[in-house]
This record gives C-alpha cells, sequence and structure tokens, in this order.
C-alpha cells in the first residue's frame, strides 16, 4: 500500500517541485510500480479536476473512488482513502494559494498610469495645465486633478487625465462618468477611454459592463487592444 511519504512526493512531483534527482527516481518508480503509478495519476486526475470544475469536486471524488475499486476489483482499506483525502485537501490548499486571484490582484496586474506626454498643450500660457501636468508626473494626483478640475472649459485630454487622477485614487465611482463623457469622441485616445472604463467597472464589481467594454476592445488593433485579450484570458 501507498505511503503517507509517497502522497508527499507525488504531491511535490505534480507541483513541479522535486530535483532533477528526485525527478528521475520517482519517474522510474512510476515505470516499474504499477499501484504508484495509479496514484500519481488519480491525484494528477484531482488537481486538474480542481482547476477545472472546483463545485464538482465532491462527484468528481465519488466516481474516481468508484472507478478505482471496480478497477482493483477488492475492498480498498479504508486508511488509503483517508491518505488519498488528506492529499487532495493539500492539493486544494495549494491550488487556492498559488492560483487564485481575487479582483484586485488582477486590477492591480494591468492597472498602470498612462504618460502625461500625450496630453495635448493648446495653450501654452496655461499656467494651470503646466502646473497639473508636472502634479502628474510626480504622482501628486490630487494636486493634479485640483488643477484639472479649475480649467473650464476642459478639453478631452483634461477630461481623462482627471478620470486617470481619480482611478489612482481609487474613486472608480468618479472615473467612470467622466470616460463615459468623452466615450467614441477622444479621437486617439478612444481604446485608451474604453480600456480604463472597462476596468473602472471591473473594479466596481459591474462584471457585465466590464466584459463587454473589454470584449468590444479586444476585436479591434492596438496596445490597449491586446491588454484587453489577455485580461480577458486572464478573468
Amino acid at each position: 500500500m501507498i505511503s503517507e511519504k509517497d502522497i508527499e512526493i507525488i504531491e511535490a512531483y505534480l507541483r513541479g517541485e522535486l530535483s532533477e534527482n528526485e525527478l528521475v527516481t520517482i519517474e522510474e518508480k512510476i515505470k516499474s510500480d504499477k499501484d504508484f503509478a495509479s496514484q500519481v495519476e488519480m491525484l494528477r486526475d484531482m488537481s486538474v479536476a480542481l482547476k477545472a470544475d472546483v463545485n464538482g469536486f465532491n462527484q468528481t471524488l465519488a466516481s474516481v473512488m468508484i472507478s478505482e475499486e471496480r478497477k482493483e476489483k477488492k475492498v480498498v482499506p479504508i486508511r488509503k482513502w483517508l491518505m488519498v483525502a488528506a492529499a487532495i485537501a493539500a492539493l486544494m490548499v495549494v491550488f487556492f494559494l498559488f492560483n487564485t486571484s481575487s479582483p484586485d490582484d488582477l486590477y492591480t496586474a494591468y492597472f498602470e498610469m498612462p504618460p502625461e506626454n500625450v496630453i495635448t498643450r493648446n495653450d501654452a500660457s496655461n499656467t494651470s495645465l503646466d502646473q497639473a501636468i508636472t502634479a502628474y508626473k510626480r504622482t501628486d494626483y490630487r494636486q493634479a486633478l485640483s488643477l484639472f478640475d479649475s480649467m473650464n472649459p476642459k478639453s478631452t485630454e483634461v477630461v481623462f487625465y482627471s478620470a486617470m487622477c481619480h482611478m489612482a485614487e481609487g474613486n472608480h465611482d468618479q472615473s467612470v462618468p467622466l470616460l463615459e463623457s468623452i466615450q467614441g469622441t477622444a479621437g486617439s485616445l478612444n481604446s485608451a477611454v474604453e480600456w480604463y472604463l472597462g476596468l473602472s467597472h471591473f473594479q466596481l464589481g459591474n462584471n457585465d459592463q466590464a466584459r463587454d467594454i473589454l470584449t468590444n476592445l479586444a476585436e479591434i488593433d492596438g496596445y490597449y487592444a491586446r491588454q484587453a485579450r489577455e485580461f480577458l484570458s486572464d478573468w
């Protein structure tokens, strides 16, 4: 019967944590020991099943147990199933610790502030704009936002960067209406507007709106379209 130490080795093998020498040893054992190979296969199937459908875990476990029981055609010692259950529980812990990302993690991985140098300066003498850009460059987003807000009328670029300052401060309920106000009319910034609008909705928990916006963006070409495709793939 397979030992607890063997189960620990199998877990490490499935996680890719073995050294080259240990890897050679376990692969030789898989070839020579049918019972050991069967346990490796079963635990691997469990790991895949967990990743594919955590909610169906209990059904998958029951199915595997029945399959193994028929294959062996004998009563399986209860200790063996206790060890298998413990191994599966360990795999679940590993899976959730290393493979489950929270919405905040996903957002943080993709959100980055756009550079300030795409702001169009229509008025070189606009002191407030110069000061806002300087504040934005030094990541003083509250000061930049205050200065952007003082400008009237506001250009598309100023509205866009006001929204970016709100996102940097975590005020996504403020960035959404600003971005929506220039959606489809921002010229060269259109793709950026869609990208950051999608991220804002995502961070607010408006998943349907976020998915629709990012899916439409992903269908075109360009940097933000590629970002949208990768984000949707990781979501």
